[in-house]
């Protein structure tokens, strides 16, 4: 169950072939697991990569069965800092489609 938890928290939804998926019984299903453990703020996000339609998002926002404690609107560029070995780090800008 912590290795749901830690996807749930970090990656989110993900389809089978590995990308994003709004998929409100994931949603469900993960908050639940991570709410018998523990009691946080869950907290959905409306992010998604550039050129994805809004409606994926609405709708797992609206299915998802239990009401979450609050919910982010990304309306920026998602920015992604790594650091490098050399102590700099590499910057992944990805622009917004809104």
């Amino acid at each position: 169950m912590d290795t749901l938890i830690i996807k749930a928290c970090l990656n989110g939804a993900r389809s089978a072939d590995g990308g994003i998926s709004y998929d409100p019984l994931w949603c469900a299903r993960s908050d639940h697991l991570i709410r018998s453990r523990s009691d946080p703020i869950i907290n959905h996000t409306t992010a998604r990569m550039p050129n994805t339609d809004l409606t994926p998002v609405l709708r797992y926002l609206r299915e998802t069965p239990e009401p979450v404690d609050m919910m982010s609107l990304d309306t920026g560029t998602i920015v992604i800092n790594r650091a490098l070995q050399d102590g700099t780090r590499s910057t992944l800008a990805i622009p917004n489609s809104y």
